[in-house]
């Protein structure tokens, strides 16, 4: 946290006017973060123009996947961000779970920002309800059955490919399938 806490700092006292890139993909996880980096930029009020840069498409390895070249071609295609508001807002309805006005700002945001029902969807769907244990451990175990393996390496892979929306990486995943296995003593 020590670490952390000064970084937020920096953010939130770029100085003005500025512009500011954002660089996030579009799975659930990477856009979380961008929706908290929002709500911290939305609290110091300062006139900054941000921008947007996501890769075209989802591949295994984001924007470590890219080359030079690549990368340069997704940097000029990226988007100013408007909405600064209700972007900074699904961070908050997100953080409290507020389901309801997080689905009310995704619904606002998907013109502008097609790429955020989906995550929200996943986030959604990953919350346990009764008798569905979310959309994650769901998948795990379906996984599990399909191949007829516990293997962590095998499962990591196969998830990875089954649902590139949730961004996990191998400590998440390898939680989730503990947490599985402890259940099946």
């Amino acid at each position: 946290m020590e670490n952390t806490v000064p970084e937020f700092v920096k953010i939130q006292n770029i100085p003005e006017p500025a512009a500011v890139y954002l660089w996030f993909e579009d799975d659930l996880f990477c856009q979380v973060n961008f929706w908290f980096v929002i709500h911290i930029l939305r609290q110091s009020h300062r006139d900054r123009q941000l921008y947007l840069i996501r890769p075209a498409a989802h591949t295994p390895y984001g924007f470590g996947g890219l080359t030079t070249a690549e990368l340069v071609e997704v940097f000029e295609r990226k988007t100013g961000l408007t909405a600064l508001d209700d972007l900074a807002g699904i961070w908050e309805f997100y953080q409290k779970n507020d389901l309801d006005n997080l689905a009310k700002t995704e619904h606002r945001l998907k013109n502008s920002h097609p790429f955020i029902p989906a995550a929200v969807e996943a986030h959604i769907a990953r919350i346990p309800t009764a008798g569905n244990q979310g959309r994650p451990t769901q998948s795990l175990l379906q996984i599990m059955d399909d191949l007829n393996t516990t293997d962590f390496g095998t499962i990591f892979r196969e998830f990875c490919k089954r649902e590139p929306i949730y961004g996990y990486g191998d400590v998440q995943v390898k939680k989730l399938l503990d947490g599985i296995l402890d259940q099946r003593g």
